[in-house]
């Protein structure tokens, strides 16, 4: 009996022992998986090792392809079966998931959310709450050819009138063969699209995409503003100084035509264009000048409350899920990224323009890098993309009737009507 009693005790206490040693590992914090739709790519990966060798942490990347990331995040959330630890998210995201996210906001120092530019805090922020921290500051500002500038004796615009005549006259057939050699402007429409392009210029005219109706977000721009917004999303897209090519061109095609030579201006994202030019045409660096984007104030037949300026900033950043064993982990990670030290590798190894805005009083910084104080400046102008759990589905609704318009094929009103349409049929869940 004594014997028996003694080998059920060294069982217990071996089964303790593993169990216990299961319990630390879990909590061990050795690894951390975050889920994408992307891989690392080769900054992100020389930030992990960089965060393994400080801390003994590796970080995990899991890749779904892009299609199916919404579902396969939105069906671990709310099925409560999530197995990582931190997610990619934006703004819509972050606001669709918020219940499911992890506020650490009291985990971080209110000096360092105090110095992180709102623009790119977005993107992991709700109602003042932080649920993560955003990886880099996107904003789109107007790049420009000082050379072609000089020589036409221009200046850089300061409204939407003077741009278009900018791009009117620096629109240039050189070979005389009757099509332009140089085309005055160019905007991206493929990825960020015309419904982007939409919501920013409705603002930016003076009007709003969506307004609270009986305590619900409605759609409010089928009217002069809804007008005055098309109106310069046509001339963006179809006007004779624009590309033609745009609507339907990715972002890095737009870099490499300006970096060419073959634009005159074009609404890029801040840092993206330097680094393209960095690898692919460096001689272009010093010809490139970089401007806060026109806003309608000023211009003929401008609507009232037009605003000088405007940019849809599209940041991104990693939020920490509800209900993490890896908590403390996700919070030092997160933290981790935002630092001086990563925010200022991140830029130097690849454009990424960064999240904290004492980086404008680093004067070699800046000297290498002239765009930082325009993208803080600009970033003073954001425009809201009301990016909540509708957002995409919107933008997939209406961007077929936006581009019918740019077209020619159908009035303002009867983009504005069916646009309305499609808005109240997508918020109505049907």
């Amino acid at each position: 009996m004594a014997r028996r009693l003694v080998s059920t005790l060294l069982v217990l206490t071996l089964i303790l022992g593993v169990l216990g040693t299961t319990g630390v590992f879990a909590a061990g914090k050795s690894e951390l998986t975050i889920i994408t739709y992307h891989s690392p790519g080769q900054t992100m990966n020389k930030i992990l090792d960089m965060y393994a060798k400080k801390t003994g942490t590796k970080v995990k990347f899991v890749s779904v392809p892009a299609s199916m990331y919404h579902d396969k995040v939105a069906m671990g959330l709310f099925n409560r079966v999530a197995d990582w630890d931190m997610m990619w998210s934006f703004q819509g995201w972050t606001t669709e998931f918020e219940p499911y996210l992890e506020d650490i906001t009291d985990n971080l120092p209110k000096d360092l959310r105090d110095d992180i530019a709102d623009a790119a805090a977005i993107a992991t922020v709700r109602n003042g709450r932080w649920y993560g921290t955003p990886l880099f500051l996107s904003i789109y500002g107007l790049y420009y050819n000082k050379e072609l500038f000089n020589e036409a004796g221009l200046k850089p615009p300061v409204n939407l009138d003077e741009m278009a005549a900018a791009a009117a006259k620096l629109t240039l057939d050189k070979n005389g063969d009757g099509l332009p050699d140089i085309y005055g402007f160019a905007r991206e429409g493929a990825v960020l699209g015309l419904f982007a392009s939409f919501m920013q210029t409705i603002q930016n005219v003076g009007g709003a995409f969506l307004k609270e109706k009986d305590g619900k977000l409605a759609p409010a721009f089928n009217n002069e503003y809804g007008k005055r917004a098309l109106y310069w999303i046509k001339q963006f897209y179809a006007a004779p100084w624009a590309d033609p090519s745009a609507i339907n061109t990715l972002g890095p095609d737009i870099r490499k035509a300006f970096a060419a030579g073959k634009l005159a201006m074009t609404y890029e994202g801040i840092g993206a264009v330097e680094s393209f030019m960095r690898q692919e045409f460096p001689e272009m660096l010093k010809k490139a000048g970089l401007t806060v984007f026109p806003g309608d104030l000023g211009t003929k037949g401008a609507l009232p409350g037009a605003k000088r300026s405007a940019s849809l900033p599209g940041s991104m950043g990693l939020v920490i899920r509800k209900g993490t064993p890896n908590l403390d982990a996700a919070v030092g990670f997160a933290k981790f990224l935002v630092s001086p030290e990563i925010q200022k590798f991140s830029m130097t190894d690849y454009g990424f323009v960064a999240v904290r805005k004492s980086m404008i009083n680093d004067a070699d910084l800046v000297k290498q890098y002239p765009f930082i104080p325009v993208a803080f400046e600009q970033a003073k102008y954001p425009h809201e993309r009301w990016a909540d759990k509708y957002y995409n589905a919107e933008q997939e609704a209406t961007s077929p009737i936006l581009q019918a318009y740019v077209l020619g094929e159908k009035t303002a009103e009867q983009a504005l009507k069916e646009m309305e349409a499609e808005v109240i049929r997508v918020r109505s869940g049907k």
